[in-house]
């Protein structure tokens, strides 16, 4: 108080001026396509999908609409089986983009924050409620924004979610009726079960009387619940002041970690003493962690589009692309924190 008050002749000036700390982060456009060569000893190879219209017309299955393709009209994504493959391969593709930058933060975090080579007296480590704890004060102190839902964002291997359901804790809370015993306008709140999925307030089950009843529709449960017109990733469950959502595109690393004691039902795949073990990768962030750039003119706003190739030996195939003009860069690296677990 002493230090930021002021007599009432003293002068503030224009002295000691200080401004707000600022850098560029610069973010390349450049332009991705796929699916890939599939050349494992040259994956850089680019590739393509090619369809003969002999079996276009003759198959059981609607393999591509021609009609989305004739006579020059670039085509786009649909419900045919290769349209799926190819969104399907434009959002694994993109979204290993976005693990990588999320793991390139250099903020990783082990069970029980024990460094990369250190010692585990009871391996292998799983993560648990109490590291979930660690991280989220972690972020609190590097003050990282939430997201607009009022919570932090969590994108975890189904192996990390396996060991976090396993903890006891996790089970209480998830498992007990004041979890649920919530005033039914809290139950109809969209922050609490992702827009499009909440129980109803009216219905045959009285969720008041019943709270637990909301556990085995499966959302208590830390269960995904995607909806069934929905493009966009499911809503995730929250906990501990996260809204969790699950990959099943997540890489694996490996870490150098020593184990003084394992269970003996587990020692043949996770030997004692120092060696490199399996990590199962768990991202958790705050917003505007990740900056994002689209380039191009694409239309009706959507960042990704079908091209076919018209080299197409008399119309007899069918070849085709996915492409994107897009730029990814890393924000605020202390934004994110790369979490591991371990273990079967």
């Amino acid at each position: 108080m002493d230090a930021r008050s002021r007599s009432a002749d003293q002068l503030v000036g224009t002295e000691n001026t200080r401004q707000i700390p600022k850098f560029k982060v610069p973010i390349t456009i450049r332009e991705f396509t796929g699916p890939g060569g599939g050349d494992p000893t040259d994956p850089t190879r680019p590739g393509n999908l090619k369809l003969s219209y002999q079996s276009l017309l003759f198959a059981r299955r609607n393999i591509w609409d021609v009609t989305q393709v004739e006579p020059l009209v670039q085509p786009s994504f649909h419900e045919s089986v290769g349209a799926i493959t190819l969104l399907d391969d434009y959002r694994r593709t993109t979204d290993r983009f976005y693990l990588n930058l999320l793991n390139s933060s250099g903020n990783i975090y082990n069970p029980q924050n024990i460094a990369d080579g250190g010692v585990y007296d009871n391996g292998p480590p799983k993560f648990s409620v109490g590291d979930l704890q660690r991280i989220f004060e972690r972020l609190r102190r590097a003050k990282a924004p939430t997201f607009p839902d009022g919570y932090y964002h969590a994108l975890i291997d189904d192996r990390m979610l396996l060991h976090l359901q396993d903890d006891p804790r996790f089970q209480q809370v998830v498992q007990s009726s004041a979890y649920y015993s919530v005033p039914m306008s809290l139950v109809e709140d969209p922050r609490l079960f992702g827009p499009g999925r909440m129980p109803p307030a009216q219905g045959a089950i009285n969720y008041m009387a019943q709270p637990n009843q909301m556990a085995f529709q499966g959302p208590g449960l830390g269960q995904v619940m995607p909806g069934a017109d929905d493009a966009m990733l499911p809503s995730g469950f929250i906990f501990g002041g996260f809204r969790i959502f699950t990959t099943n595109n997540a890489f694996t690393s490996r870490v150098s970690l020593t184990y003084t004691a394992v269970p003996q039902q587990q020692q043949i795949n996770h030997p004692t003493g120092s060696a490199l073990r399996t990590a199962y990768m768990g991202w958790f962030f705050g917003s505007n962690a990740v900056g994002e750039v689209f380039g191009g003119a694409p239309e009706d706003g959507i960042p990704v589009r079908v091209r076919k190739n018209l080299n197409d030996d008399y119309q007899r195939f069918l070849i085709l692309i996915w492409q994107a003009f897009l730029g990814l860069g890393l924000l605020n690296p202390d934004f994110v924190i790369a979490a591991r677990t371990y273990g079967d």
